[in-house]
């Protein structure tokens, strides 16, 4: 069942501008971590000390990956505080 026009809830300028700050944080965490991946995969390693480059690769990237994870939930928080209700 559709609501009639009149009676749709509409979002607020600041929670549409918080909308807008999550798409686009979410865009650029992608980037950054696509970045980290690429640069990460072109270094060379020297001969055995393989286990420690993949170690500081996956510490790097789960580093990477906590900070960018607790932006983007405290802006998914502030966007969904100020959603339409």
């Amino acid at each position: 069942m559709n609501a009639p026009e009149s009676k749709k809830k509409n979002r607020s300028s600041i929670g549409k501008i918080m909308l807008w700050l999550f798409y686009l944080f979410c865009i650029y965490a992608a980037f950054c971590l696509f970045n980290t991946l690429l640069s990460v995969s072109h270094v060379d390693v020297i001969a055995g000390q393989e286990s420690a480059f993949r170690f500081g690769e996956t510490v790097a990237v789960i580093g990477e990956s906590a900070g960018l994870l607790l932006v983007g939930a405290i802006l998914g928080l502030l966007a969904w505080i100020t959603r339409a209700k």
